[in-house]
């Protein structure tokens, strides 16, 4: 019982306090360690929340030996606490996949929409690699799934050749990236468990890191001042809906950080991210094997005066 305990109890005060955590000008520094950090957590949340259940099943004095005395003393209420266990995650898992079918499912649809339309209206331009459309908002993203890239006429109008190499190149890193899927699963957690603070800021948090991420991956083709300008250029037109555009993120943020790099992140710091992200993930695991393992050696362990 005492392992169930502390697993929830790490689950829920990961839940809470990891926004915190994880929020700081550090982010900027290393946006991939940031993603890193920000998804291990989530998944510990989950894992240990999984595991929890499981500990209930394999606890020598668990759930054998405590339905029958909640069930027998305490009637209906007994009856619904002993099913916790089951109930709890199997409730988890189909909000989970009823939030991510749904999600998944309006995402593809109105991908596919777009795709026609696009088709239809765009002309590809082989010296860009992407295709234009005759659409006066300057805009100019990439569609996830797929290998387009769609820039505006408008967008055309507003920047000059450097700004438009700077704005294909970082549409062409959230493909190579894949990072619509990170996005994507950002907003299934955020659907199915945004009540949990962790959930709730993940979405957010993840697409504005990718935003980062690409931001440095094109930097390193083309000038930082190119791609500045263009975020800056394309920042009054809208979003679109089913893609990664190139004024995504926090605009200001991202423009102040091309034009002003901070230092990267030291190697002794980036070693300590990336081991708490690994520690992230095996601490439910270890929570519930370390009494086993203990049980196991006091088990071999022969008695001094044996």
């Amino acid at each position: 019982m005492t392992i169930i305990v502390a697993l929830l109890a790490y689950a829920g005060t990961l839940a809470v306090l990891a926004p915190r955590l994880l929020a700081g000008p550090w982010l900027r520094r290393s946006p991939r360690l940031a993603l890193a950090l920000w998804h291990s957590s989530a998944i510990s949340v989950l894992l240990a929340t999984i595991l929890s259940t499981v500990a209930c099943f394999a606890d020598e004095g668990g759930v054998a030996h405590w339905i029958p005395g909640l069930t027998g003393h305490h009637g209906l209420s007994g009856l619904l606490l002993a099913a916790a266990p089951i109930v709890v995650p199997a409730v988890l898992a189909l909000r989970l996949g009823v939030v991510g079918r749904r999600l998944s499912h309006n995402h593809r649809d109105g991908r596919r929409r777009h795709l026609e339309l696009v088709r239809l209206l765009g002309r590809y331009d082989d010296e860009l690699g992407a295709t234009v459309i005759p659409v006066d908002v300057p805009a100019a993203y990439c569609v996830p799934g797929t290998d387009q890239i769609v820039i505006t006429a408008g967008a055309l109008a507003v920047l000059d050749d450097h700004e438009l190499r700077a704005v294909v190149a970082h549409e062409q890193a959230h493909l190579t990236g894949r990072h619509h899927l990170l996005v994507g699963w950002a907003e299934i957690l955020r659907g199915a468990f945004g009540a949990l603070p962790l959930f709730a800021h993940l979405g957010r948090a993840t697409a504005d890191l990718v935003e980062l991420v690409a931001d440095d991956r094109t930097v390193r083709r083309t000038s930082a001042a190119g791609l500045a300008s263009a975020i800056a250029a394309l920042s009054c037109g809208p979003a679109p809906a089913h893609g990664l555009a190139a004024s995504g993120g926090s605009v200001l943020a991202r423009v102040e950080r091309l034009l002003a790099p901070p230092a990267p992140l030291p190697i002794v710091p980036r070693i300590g991210g990336i081991g708490t992200a690994v520690t992230l993930l095996a601490v439910p695991v270890l929570l519930v094997l370390a009494p086993a393992t203990v049980a196991a050696g006091l088990v071999e362990c022969p008695h001094p005066f044996s």
